[in-house]
C-alpha cells in the first residue's frame, strides 16, 4: 500500500511541475553522491553509453555539494530533459526533515543513459541522462534482433510485430509485449 500510494504521490506532484519546469527549463541537472564497491566502479566503467533502470526510488539533491557531503567515491550527475513525461521526478524537499538537502525522489524503474565516466579530485563523476524508456527497449531490440535474426529459432518468416513482441517477452517486459 505504502509503495503504491508513494508512487501516485509522486507522479502528482511531478504533474503539478511540469509545466512550470518546462517553460522555465530545457533540462534540470541533479546529483547523488555515494559509496561503491571497486567492482561497482570497474562494471560503471565498461558501460558507458549503455542503459540502466532504477529497481527502486532515486533520491537526488539539486545542489552538487550537498551530494557531494553523501559521497565517498562517486558522484552521479543526471540530466533530464524537462519534456520528457516517463521519467517521474519530484522536490520533496519541504517533505524532508532536512530541507536543506533539497531532495528530488525519482520514482521506480526511472531509465538512464551513461553518456560520460571521468574522475576530479580522485572521485568516479558518472554522468547519466534520464531517457524515454521506448529509446531504451528499440535498442535492445535492434541487439537482439542483430543476434536472433539467422536463429533458425525464429526464422525469417516471422511479422514484424511478433518478432517484437518475442523481443520483448525475453527481455523481461511480457505486459509491454502484449500491448
Amino acid at each position: 500500500y505504502f509503495i503504491v500510494a508513494l508512487c501516485k504521490n509522486l507522479k502528482q506532484l511531478f504533474e503539478e511541475n511540469f509545466e512550470i519546469n518546462q517553460e522555465s527549463l530545457d533540462t534540470i541537472t541533479f546529483y547523488r553522491g555515494l559509496k561503491l564497491s571497486q567492482n561497482d566502479i570497474e562494471q560503471l566503467k565498461q558501460s558507458t553509453g549503455k542503459y540502466i533502470s532504477t529497481n527502486g526510488y532515486l533520491s537526488t539533491s539539486f545542489y552538487r555539494h550537498i551530494a557531494e557531503l553523501f559521497s565517498v567515491n562517486t558522484l552521479f550527475k543526471i540530466t533530464v530533459n524537462t519534456k520528457l513525461k516517463n521519467i517521474i521526478y519530484a522536490d520533496i524537499s519541504k517533505h524532508s526533515m532536512i530541507y536543506d538537502e533539497q531532495k528530488v525522489l525519482f520514482d521506480l524503474g526511472s531509465v538512464f543513459q551513461i553518456s560520460d565516466i571521468t574522475y576530479e579530485q580522485n572521485k568516479l563523476i558518472v554522468s547519466m541522462i534520464g531517457v524515454n524508456d521506448v529509446e531504451c527497449l528499440k535498442n535492445d531490440y535492434r541487439q537482439w534482433l542483430e543476434e536472433n535474426t539467422n536463429n533458425p529459432t525464429y526464422g525469417v518468416f516471422l511479422y514484424p510485430d511478433l518478432l517484437f513482441g518475442q523481443c520483448l517477452t525475453r527481455m523481461g517486459h511480457s505486459k509491454k509485449s502484449v500491448q
